[in-house]
Formats: C-alpha cells, sequence, structure tokens
C-alpha cells in the first residue's frame, strides 16, 4: 500500500491492491479507501471515442490503460494520460470519475485476457497494427482522484453512474495513488507500430 504526497484537502487516501493469473486471465483488484471529511473523485470509469458515424462515448475496450515500459514493467492505469509527444490532438481526454463519499471505501476487480494487450486512445489500432509477444516482469497500478471543492463542476457523463468533472486547474489539483511496481512475470501484446508508453 503507498500514500501519496500529503495534500491540504486532508488525510490521504489509502489504496489497496492484489494481483493474480487466475487461468488465462490477470486479475487486479484494488480497494480506495476515503479518509477525508468531503467526498474525492475517482477516475476510474475510462471511455473511447465512439465511431465517427455515431459520435459520442462509449465505455473503453480495456479495464484500464496499459502499456509495457522499457524496463519490463506492465504499467496498469486509471489516471489522466500525459498528451502524445509525438502528434497533435483534438482534444484532452479526461476519465469520467465515481464520487467516493467520507469515511467510505470502493472496490474494483479488473481482468484482462492474456497476453494483456497495450491501450492508449491516444494510439488506437488499426487494421495495420503489429503486436509481439513480450514478458513484463513486474506489474505497477496508478490511480488518480480529485478532491472536492466548492468550485468544482460535477454532472453526470454519458456512461451510466459516471461523472464529469471541470475545474479550470483540474489538473493541477489531480492527486495520484501508485501501488508497486512488485515483481511478477505477465504476457503482453506489445505495439510495434504508433504507440507511447506513459
Amino acid at each position: 500500500m503507498e500514500k501519496p504526497e500529503p495534500s491540504t484537502a486532508g488525510p490521504a487516501p489509502t489504496l489497496d491492491v492484489s494481483l493474480s493469473v487466475k487461468g488465462d486471465d490477470l486479475h487486479l483488484a484494488y480497494k480506495v479507501r476515503n479518509p477525508r471529511r468531503e467526498p474525492v473523485y475517482l477516475f476510474n470509469v475510462l471511455w473511447d471515442f465512439a465511431a465517427k458515424a455515431k459520435g459520442g462515448q462509449l465505455a473503453a475496450p480495456s479495464p484500464a490503460y496499459a502499456c509495457l515500459r522499457p524496463n519490463r514493467e506492465l504499467h496498469l492505469a486509471k489516471q489522466i494520460l500525459p498528451l502524445p509527444r509525438n502528434r497533435k490532438v483534438e482534444l484532452r481526454i479526461l476519465p469520467f470519475a465515481t464520487q467516493l463519499e467520507p469515511d467510505r471505501e470502493f472496490e474494483e476487480v479488473l481482468r484482462w485476457p492474456l497476453p494483456v494487450a497495450e491501450y492508449n486512445p491516444y494510439f488506437p489500432v488499426t487494421p495495420e497494427s503489429k503486436f509481439e509477444a513480450k514478458p513484463a516482469e513486474t506489474v505497477a497500478f496508478t490511480l488518480q482522484l480529485l478532491a472536492h471543492t466548492d468550485d468544482l463542476q460535477v454532472k453526470p457523463a454519458p456512461l451510466p453512474g459516471a461523472l464529469q468533472l471541470w475545474h479550470p486547474q483540474l489538473l493541477a489539483r489531480v492527486e495520484t495513488l501508485r501501488f508497486g511496481p512488485v515483481r511478477m512475470a505477465v504476457k503482453v501484446n506489445k505495439r510495434l507500430d504508433a504507440f507511447e508508453d506513459f
């Protein structure tokens, strides 16, 4: 269990994670506890763009963003991804959020079929995409959140039960919870075409 840097919003939320391989799937179970007197908002509802003909947003095809870093660390994340270094994008993708009330816990179990597919919505898979199975030696998990403030705008998101957040200094106020890396051998389907890790 790891805690983020201290915040003026109050005691740091805690993150507990367990990892396991069950059959042909990687399982990641995480639990967040909010010890504060105000709600926090977990950036844990990932979305992707719907087909251009339909427009709008739909649930992401992966339970979390995933990449195999050069040091053979499989990084799984529910966070605001960095903008691409080598291409321009029309807008920044902000995950939708789940509200976690004071002194409450939130739990979720994520599953990936093996080998784990890398996923970054700024680099969608195309018919020309190529892959290579590579081993990860460690696994890490990142979860970001935002503390409640009176000037935070919260409204229902297009996905069921999710919330859309807006604040003029949103990126500066994001807090990050990290777990790992822990030693674990996992097979990953590494992208060989245009793709950036995080």
